[in-house]
This record gives C-alpha cells, sequence and structure tokens, in this order.
C-alpha cells in the first residue's frame, strides 16, 4: 500500500494529484468508491450519466456512470 500524501496547494500540483486517479477509477468501478475519493460534486450543471466533481483548489472531474444493481458503476468506453 503506498503512503497517503496530503494535498497539493497550488492548482497545477493539484491537477497532477488528480490525474493519478485514472489508474485506480476504473469501468466497473462502483460510484460509491469513486465517491470516497472524490466527495464533492461541482455545483453547476450536470450532463445525463455524468457526474462533475469538485475538487480543491479548481479541478474538475468528470466520472461517467451506466446503470447498474445495486448500484451506478463507472462506466466502460
Amino acid at each position: 500500500m503506498e503512503k497517503a500524501v496530503p494535498a497539493a496547494e497550488a492548482p497545477d500540483e493539484r491537477l497532477r494529484q488528480v490525474e493519478a486517479l485514472k489508474d485506480a477509477i476504473v469501468p466497473g468501478l462502483l460510484r460509491s468508491c469513486v465517491e470516497n475519493w472524490l466527495p464533492e460534486q461541482d455545483g453547476g450543471l450536470q450532463s445525463p450519466n455524468t457526474v462533475h466533481y469538485y475538487v480543491d483548489p479548481d479541478v474538475k472531474v468528470l466520472v461517467s456512470y451506466e446503470q447498474a444493481q445495486p448500484e451506478q458503476r463507472v462506466k466502460r468506453q
């Protein structure tokens, strides 16, 4: 298990940290798992089946979901 790294304070550094989530947010992953890492939804308009998350400072992440039981899962590309 990798050591936890504190959140970067500069937007460009934080963006690099968030981009590292691409390897962890894989198709089929439960929405609740994604929301452990990305707990804050952006308050703006949302697209159908896509959630816009906000990561401080000034980073937005879009994750597409597909309907599944018992909950939505990350959409397969």
